[in-house]
């Protein structure tokens, strides 16, 4: 795993126009951040009715002393909880976890190509593991814990950003593809069983499974 400070990497060795990769359609960073935040309202307030309807109700209120020692904690987490789920569990050189200043955009990527499947699931995993796990144990056992409950709200905000993720590569993706990055732009390349037709090899082969 590497650690950067600055733009995604834009590995300078992958050229997608010349070997057959298709570009998304994606909102740019800034355009990302004025849709995740109407989308982290709807979220977060549909995280607390949950939480409200199932947990001792004289417990759920909001200490903004805690949401602000939430947020730094969770920035971090977040992300590592996206690293891990590429292969070799984020181990791996290819696995970049970093902060963009200009952009305000936290991020974690795997600098290789990836399938469809694990890209949705890792663009969905913070919020299954930091927000949905918990949640769903709170409501469980009936507690209302106000350290948990105000982290599970901030990731649910965080996670504003993965969600609207999804449906760019649920449908614009075909099932059977590959997916691959070049700095915040990403590109799909069509596969057969797990056969690369444009590199004459197997997809898996370049990189060890996590």
């Amino acid at each position: 795993m590497k650690f950067k400070l600055g733009p995604l990497p834009e590995n300078e060795d992958f050229h997608p126009s010349a070997t057959g990769w298709c570009r998304l359609r994606e909102p740019s960073p800034l355009l990302l951040h004025a849709l995740a935040i109407p989308t982290a309202v709807g979220v977060m307030g549909l995280t607390f009715l949950c939480l409200r309807i199932f947990t001792p109700q004289d417990k759920l209120r909001i200490d903004m002393t805690l949401v602000w020692w939430a947020i730094p904690i969770l920035i971090p987490v977040h992300e590592l909880v996206h690293a891990i789920t590429t292969p070799c569990c984020g181990l791996s050189d290819k696995t970049v976890v970093g902060f963009w200043p200009r952009k305000l955009l936290p991020y974690a990527i795997y600098t290789d190509a990836l399938n469809r499947s694990r890209i949705i699931w890792l663009i969905v995993m913070p919020f299954l593991t930091l927000t949905v796990l918990p949640a769903i144990g709170m409501c469980m056992i009936g507690l209302g814990w106000p350290l948990l409950y105000h982290f599970i709200l901030v990731n649910a905000g965080f996670s504003s950003g993965d969600i609207l993720q999804v449906p760019i590569f649920c449908f614009q993706v075909p099932r059977h593809a590959l997916v691959r990055n070049k700095g915040y732009k990403s590109y799909w390349r069509a596969v057969r069983h797990g056969y690369d037709m444009h590199a004459g090899g197997n997809s898996g082969a370049r990189h060890c499974r996590g």
